[in-house]
């Protein structure tokens, strides 16, 4: 049964998300800031969802912990990924959880904007920075909230995707807050063509985000003692255009 106080629940991110096609497209982002032998080191997927990154990142040898508040992503990665570590937990209290030593983490998909208080993202952010190794990278992918805000853009790219009875439709619908938060409404909806009705919604959420820009990360990163920050515009390394481009990624290190 489906927990009502997990906001993901019933959205199945695995068929929603074309994950090959994904991963193939990060391949060497990921590889070039952790490396691509993971032989005797030690990595954390933090907000890891159904556990695709970390199952990559396995492959390349790393020793992976996937972190995850969802217990139902939590037990799809388990099935799905058995050689990997993958533990439900709130990443506020990852602390404990963390492989020692650690030598790269990440928190990538959208995941940090849950964390809505600057206590909130400063107290994770030092949790990880105190078990990283000095050459230890923090890899953060969110979105480019500066040119949402800007724009007013209310809409992410729609997925359309095959299931067992026809077609999936994944809606990611984003209303501005006060305070610099953003109501993100996650939803999944059946497309039957020629039925009546075509469309069934399946799962429709409220999850209220803090639109983390680039400078509040920044301060952030730099209050706890992270002193090398590089900023891109995307996982393939792009440079950052705070109007253009689609995502927010940092690698942040000691």
């Amino acid at each position: 049964m489906s927990d009502p106080n997990d906001p993901y629940s019933r959205l199945n991110y695995r068929k929603l998300i074309a994950w090959p096609a994904r991963i193939e497209r990060e391949a060497p982002f990921l590889k070039e800031v952790f490396g691509e032998d993971g032989q005797g080191r030690n990595l954390a997927d933090l907000g890891c969802g159904t556990g695709e990154h970390a199952a990559f990142l396995s492959s390349l040898g790393f020793s992976v912990t996937g972190i995850d508040r969802s217990t139902e992503n939590i037990e799809a990665a388990r099935s799905s990924h058995p050689g990997v570590t993958f533990v439900a937990a709130d990443m506020t209290e990852c602390g404990p959880l963390l492989p020692a030593p650690l030598h790269g983490a990440l928190t990538i998909g959208n995941t940090l904007p849950h964390l809505d208080t600057d206590e909130g993202l400063n107290s994770f952010l030092a949790a990880v920075g105190k078990s990283l190794t000095r050459e230890g990278a923090l890899l953060i992918q969110i979105l480019n909230y500066t040119k949402i805000v800007e724009r007013n853009e209310r809409l992410l790219t729609p997925n359309l995707r095959p299931d067992d009875e026809g077609e999936i439709l994944f809606l990611r619908l984003m209303t501005s807050r006060p305070g610099g938060r953003i109501l993100f409404n996650p939803c999944t909806l059946k497309y039957r063509p020629g039925a009546e009705p075509p469309l069934e919604v399946v799962s429709a959420r409220n999850v209220l985000l803090r639109a983390w820009q680039k400078d509040e990360l920044m301060a952030n990163l730099a209050s706890t003692g992270y002193s090398r920050v590089e900023i891109f515009g995307g996982m393939r390394g792009e440079p950052f255009h705070p109007l253009d481009s689609p995502d927010l990624v940092v690698v942040a290190r000691r």
